[in-house]
């Protein structure tokens, strides 16, 4: 036994609250209130696991898209069961479940916040008698189980997009692949008439196209939007509309806008996508003239409330803007300038290089400027050419990335800023002068060459010196180019001239 001699009133009244909780034995974790209601009724079907009883004889709750999906859907089962043909995690079922008329409203709210505790991604008790009882009034009346394609419907109509199939592909990808050189691992009509990755369950990196035809009612300007995590890529009776070709996280403020004109009647539909690391997200939504605003993909519901307000930050004309922020698309210290004649870039500051090149609007400072300002806030124009992804090296010294280091820039009367940086000794100028057509690059450098320095200009792909399929670049006199490999680049050697200038035409 220990005896403890407390010396002032203080030590007191500190320790002896303390000595008495741990004289008390833990209690043990008070149980679920539905977990009880679970064991006993619901258990020899669907497993004290949630796995399926019946060596999966029986359909499971872990990992269902039933669970995980609308919580009303589930009430609506426990109200009045379930019955016929119903696909759960790929795989299908033709049983019945009844209704589970043997127990209270409350056993009912308790087992279905339980069930969604457990096996889905919802850890909150917020379903409630109040909502309980307005579903008993959605359904009153109902005397036979829900069908599994009526329940499907109930809460979310299917989409307007027709003879959708779902084509699987197996890949890890940074940048869209080309999928016509791909083979599919599977093919599957989608009936739902949205984009979904309901029957998709991979959690390593895979891709996806969806094809289909999409029904436009009235003649006019059709409007898209899309965003993605990771690739996405939207195609419209063949031509390409919107874009997000590399790795990302989804934010709903990053979203592209293109306006299309479409006559009345049927369009073909294409949609490409893939996923490397993270979550899988795609929203696409459209506004047709007669039809209003509607999704054709599932509601990422996770993030509809982070929303942010558009603020255009494109220069009034003549005028030059400089945005420090995080730049979707581009390194974790990047860049952005606007500049006159709707040209717009960004440069990677950890890298050194020209990153991205754009023409339309500028940016929107909503993400950065409303709230906590987290994210990576995407450029205003879909008219957009990735030369590389983030901090990708541009410079290379006898075939390795040189060490760069950014200096800042310096801005002349009108505004246009020199962006400077060291390259392997030597201090290198950058200036862009816009122009209706494109514009002019301008690279100087002081120092010595002691070794052949390159500039990666363009990883090709069709014609070394267009950039995707936007931008021919056109090397100044004495400046030498060449293809190395896959890429497009300029040479400095100790006899190039002091100052490299290459001009940027759009093609249309």
């Amino acid at each position: 036994m220990y005896i403890i001699t407390f010396k002032s009133n203080f030590m007191r009244k500190f320790l002896t609250p303390i000595l008495i909780a741990a004289s008390i034995p833990m209690l043990a974790q008070a149980e679920h209130p539905g977990e009880a209601v679970f064991k006993q009724y619901c258990s020899a079907c669907h497993g004290m696991n949630g796995e399926g009883a019946g060596n999966g004889a029986f359909p499971p709750l872990r990992n269902s898209e039933w669970v995980r999906g609308d919580k009303r859907i589930i009430a609506q089962i426990l109200l009045h069961g379930v019955k016929g043909k119903i696909s759960v995690y790929n795989k299908e079922y033709d049983l019945h479940m009844p209704s589970q008329g043997a127990l209270s409203d409350q056993q009912k709210v308790d087992v279905l916040n339980y069930v969604r505790k457990t096996w889905s991604h919802d850890k909150s008790d917020d379903f409630t008698l109040e909502k309980l009882e307005v579903e008993k009034k959605r359904s009153a009346g109902r005397e036979e189980a829900w069908e599994a394609i009526k329940l499907k419907y109930l809460f979310d109509p299917p989409g307007p997009l027709q003879d959708l199939i779902m084509y699987e592909y197996s890949g890890k990808w940074e940048q869209m692949p080309d999928f016509s050189q791909l083979e599919p691992e599977s093919a599957e009509e989608e009936s739902y008439g949205k984009i979904s990755f309901r029957n998709i369950r991979r959690d390593k990196p895979f891709g996806v196209v969806w094809e289909g035809v999409l029904p436009i009612p009235q003649t006019g300007v059709t409007e898209f939007e899309l965003g993605s995590s990771d690739g996405a890529i939207l195609y419209i009776n063949g031509k390409e509309v919107a874009a997000q070709n590399e790795i990302r996280n989804y934010n709903i403020s990053e979203r592209m806008i293109a306006k299309v004109p479409l006559n009345k009647g049927n369009h073909q539909f294409r949609l490409e996508y893939f996923n490397n690391t993270g979550s899988k997200t795609v929203l696409l939504r459209y506004t047709a003239p007669g039809n209003g605003r509607r999704l054709l993909s599932d509601d990422p519901g996770r993030v509809k409330d982070r929303t942010m307000p558009t603020i255009d930050l494109t220069p009034a004309e003549g005028q030059t803007r400089i945005y420090n922020n995080f730049i979707a698309g581009n390194s974790s210290r990047g860049i952005a300038i606007g500049y006159p004649h709707k040209l717009n870039v960004s440069y990677s500051t950890e890298s050194c290089s020209l990153n991205q090149i754009w023409r339309g609007k500028f940016i929107s400072g909503g993400l950065h400027w409303t709230g906590r300002g987290q994210g990576r806030q995407a450029p205003m124009s879909n008219y957009r050419v990735q030369l590389t992804k983030e901090a990708e090296a541009t410079w290379f010294s006898e075939g390795q990335p040189c060490e760069v280091q950014y200096k800042g820039y310096r801005k002349d009367a009108s505004g246009n800023p020199t962006l400077r940086y060291m390259v392997d000794g030597l201090m290198v100028s950058e200036v862009l002068t816009p122009s209706p057509t494109g514009f002019t690059r301008e690279i100087s450098y002081e120092g010595t060459v002691e070794n052949q320095t390159t500039l990666l200009l363009n990883k090709t792909q069709g014609e070394p010196n267009v950039l995707g399929g936007k931008l021919v670049i056109t090397p100044g006199e004495g400046v030498e180019v060449t293809q190395n490999q896959q890429s497009y680049i300029a040479v400095i050697k100790p006899n190039s001239p002091k100052t490299l200038t290459f001009t940027y035409t759009w093609k249309n």
